[in-house]
């Protein structure tokens, strides 16, 4: 036989052995001894926390001759069969049709074949169809008085309540760190493999309460390693961050150091590292900040450090603003084409001091502000009165004064070869991926797509919110890009789709009411030379002094 899996090869064989559900564990064993197994249970809870593998110990002891104490015996003629045909393991995710139940059904009324119970184990049942979950009421409700179904499902909200009602449902948790070390080095033992606690502490942390993750990635590393087991070899394993790389990347934001935090993201670029896991890891390293600041006590170790640091560096407010930011980070990770981009920007927000707003609109910044205010974000009273005033055509007073002008200019001249024309081109965007000056919005501007094209203007839709308030913020960046790509000036609005369904309305009207649009010259903008604030120094250095505009 080949090589056996760890996680198989220790896989719990009686309820003694299994680690971090003992409130189940003893449930399960006391139903035996009393003679009150239920004719249906339900194992809900995530991954690797042990549902089947209870499943099939709890199979084996009612079936065992000799369970007075809760165990099987092991050497009763049950016991020793090996594989037990009475026992049936079902997975629901590709067996889930009304057909399969049907027949489940029907060989359910049979009598078992060498035991006391004929046990069915239906793994990720939340799978069936409504069809096939309506098929098995009945008989889960009053099956033969031989027959014990046991469901598992990691989704338990999928499961319909007329079968939840139906069975005696047990909540599995995520299986404690502590649990998870003693386990791991109880196999480490076994293997004779050399390996620090600091190592296994920080397997069972990635593995996020899954005990069969946490003995997966011991098996993947000791391959890895083929030696000592190292941290920074789990790290490069499972592509996430070190909790110093983190504890490094929030004290330069805290520091407002624009060039070292995206040094560290261009690092974690070239190193492959998941952004996902990572965003998830930042969320709750600063989460732990909050903690700190608020009294909860943290084990002594490195950890503390890290956080009494962090905790001198940030108040309740950015530390929440950067928790925000992170947040909503999270949810547009999943539908951008460049993520790193993508985080790059979200970690330069924050070294500026402009939080992400979870309404996802544009703040406009009053250019008027002295120029060390400029990045400043208004609070709730100003930005309501300037939401409040009434819109002009000629908006000079704000950061993005030109939204409506530029939609009048671009259905004045809008023509379907210059939509494509345009599209052709945006088609070209990748080119400029590989180029450091431009490389940020190319990739932003690919979560975008032309909708109405002009002589000089295009009218953009972005994926998300957060895209367009990017887009837009970054207007002088993007304008030269789209010099290099079109060999001309070329001005955007970039809008959101209930913003565009809006304007399209607009134009629709106008053109039923034979309104006449007509073009409107731009005012040509000014750039100060006489920049300050450190913050804005920052952005030129990083982006070049395109990035900043000031009237």
């Amino acid at each position: 036989m080949g090589y056996l899996a760890l996680y198989r090869k220790y896989r719990p064989k009686t309820f003694f052995d299994v680690v971090g559900q003992d409130n189940i564990v003893r449930v399960l064993k006391n139903s035996v001894i009393n003679n009150r197994v239920s004719h249906a249970y339900l194992f809900a809870g995530q991954r690797g926390t042990g549902k089947t593998t209870l499943a099939k110990i709890l199979a084996n002891v009612v079936n065992c001759e000799a369970n007075s104490k809760g165990e099987a015996c092991g050497k009763c003629a049950t016991c020793l069969l090996g594989v037990n045909e009475d026992i049936v393991e079902i997975d629901a995710a590709s067996n889930n049709g009304v057909e399969e139940i049907r027949d489940l059904r029907e060989k359910a009324n049979l009598v078992p074949a060498n035991a006391k119970y004929k046990v069915y184990i239906i793994d990720e049942v939340h799978m069936l169809t409504t069809s096939a979950f309506n098929a098995l009421l009945k008989t889960l409700e009053e099956p033969p008085s031989h027959v014990i179904f046991i469901l598992a499902t990691t989704e338990l909200h999928k499961v319909p309540v007329t079968v939840l009602s139906r069975c005696q449902k047990f909540v599995f948790n995520k299986i404690s760190v502590d649990n998870i070390v003693a386990r791991l080095k109880y196999i480490c033992g076994k293997e004779k493999i050399d390996v620090s606690d600091d190592v296994l502490k920080e397997i069972a942390r990635l593995s996020d309460g899954g005990m069969r993750d946490s003995i997966s990635l011991l098996d993947q590393l000791i391959s890895f390693c083929d030696g000592k087991l190292t941290v920074e070899a789990v790290h490069e394993v499972t592509g996430t961050v070190s909790l110093e790389e983190m504890y490094k990347l929030l004290k330069f934001i805290g520091e407002k150091s624009t060039v070292d935090v995206l040094n560290i993201v261009d690092k974690m670029n070239k190193e492959g590292k998941n952004i996902l896991k990572f965003v998830e890891e930042f969320m709750i390293f600063i989460k732990d900040i909050l903690l700190y600041k608020s009294g909860v006590v943290f084990e002594e170790d490195s950890t503390v450090k890290m956080l009494s640091d962090l905790a001198s560096i940030y108040n309740f407010e950015k530390a929440n603003v950067c928790f925000g930011a992170m947040n909503k980070l999270l949810a547009e990770l999943k539908i951008s084409s460049y993520p790193f981009v993508l985080l790059e920007v979200y970690l330069v927000s924050l070294t500026i001091d402009t939080p992400v707003e979870n309404s996802g609109t544009i703040i406009p910044v009053s250019v008027n502000k002295p120029v060390e205010n400029l990045l400043e974000v208004p609070n709730k009273k100003e930005l309501n009165n300037i939401q409040n005033q009434k819109r002009e055509v000629k908006l000079t007073d704000y950061l993005f004064p030109k939204r409506d002008l530029r939609i009048n200019n671009t259905f004045c001249s809008a023509a379907k070869n210059k939509l494509v024309d345009a599209k052709n081109k945006w088609n070209q965007l990748d080119d400029f991926l590989i180029v450091d000056k431009y490389k940020i919005v190319a990739g932003l501007l690919r979560d975008t797509s032309v909708l109405v094209a002009g002589d000089n203007n295009l009218i953009l839709l972005a994926k998300s919110l957060a895209v367009r308030d990017r887009v837009n913020t970054l207007e002088k960046q993007v304008s030269l890009l789209l010099k290099e790509l079109f060999n001309k000036t070329i001005n955007i609005v970039c809008l959101n789709e209930k913003e565009w369904e809006i304007e399209r309305r607009k134009y629709i009207d106008n053109l039923n009411n034979n309104y006449q649009y007509v073009l409107i010259e731009e005012e040509e903008e000014l750039i100060s030379e006489d920049i300050e604030d450190s913050n804005l120094k920052s952005l030129i250095e990083v982006f070049g002094d395109d990035i900043i505009e000031i009237r």
